[in-house]
């Protein structure tokens, strides 16, 4: 994996953040005095982003794992993997939201099935003009189809990520710790000067990567449906009488 000095700066507190071997792994610390976080010096525009992380063990209710693409734009594109804390034997939760063109509130919420806090697990973003994916280890749990206007197509995003403590947080406890590797990104690096590459080089054979033409396919949507029928705990889809068109 690529050293994380080459790809990331820390951003929030860098007297929380632990950068062990050569980069090889970054541990975010948060107790009463700071949260910590870290992020991408490029932005992209398509591929597969993604971290791998280990959450915080036992008692870490009230603790938040944020992992984001966003374009920190007024308008902005972001995709969120969100892992809330819980006490010690209750499962995490992951909560998952995307916002296009400024608009949210389309929160999804599972439980995880396996206990993430005993290994490194990889979650990513599987982006194209087709679709975003959002990927635990290699299994879907989302998919947000090109299928809407807008659609996150446009806004070169970076990488963010951070951990942070609600009100409910037992300091006690404190410090929790959240560990990342996998600092390799797979993705189209967007550059200012020439704007359009990263949609040239979508379907240019050439310079195609493997996330490039990944089309939504039975596989991919019998995983998901596994995962939603037996882990999706909250769906916003379900608070409409007619449901937006992504649903």
């Amino acid at each position: 994996a690529s050293s994380f000095s080459g790809n990331y700066d820390i951003t929030w507190a860098p007297d929380h953040v632990d950068v062990i071997g050569h980069g090889q792994e970054v541990d975010l610390r948060l107790d009463r005095d700071s949260g910590a976080g870290f992020g991408s010096k490029d932005r992209f525009l398509f591929g597969q982003l993604g971290l791998q992380i280990k959450l915080v063990p036992y008692d870490s209710s009230g603790t938040i794992v944020a992992y984001m693409l966003s374009s920190l734009t007024d308008d902005r594109d972001e995709l969120d993997f969100e892992f809330l804390g819980n006490s010690t034997g209750q499962s995490y939760t992951l909560q998952t939201n995307l916002f296009v063109s400024g608009k949210g509130k389309r929160e999804q919420r599972f439980k995880l099935w396996f206990d993430p806090t005993a290994d490194f697990h990889f979650y990513s973003f599987v982006w194209n003009p087709f679709q975003v994916i959002f990927m635990v280890d290699d299994i879907p749990v989302r998919v947000f189809k090109n299928t809407t206007d807008p659609y996150p197509s446009t806004k070169p995003m970076g990488i963010y990520t951070n951990i942070w403590g609600s009100s409910s947080v037992d300091w006690d406890h404190a410090p929790f710790v959240a560990f990342y590797r996998g600092f390799t990104i797979d993705a189209c690096q967007y550059c200012e000067t020439s704007p359009d590459d990263c949609h040239a080089k979508i379907t240019d054979t050439n310079s195609q990567r493997w996330w490039s033409s990944l089309k939504w396919n039975d596989q991919l949507q019998g995983n998901l449906s596994f995962v939603r029928r037996n882990y999706m705990i909250d769906d916003y889809c379900s608070a409409y009488e007619s449901p937006p068109l992504e649903c």
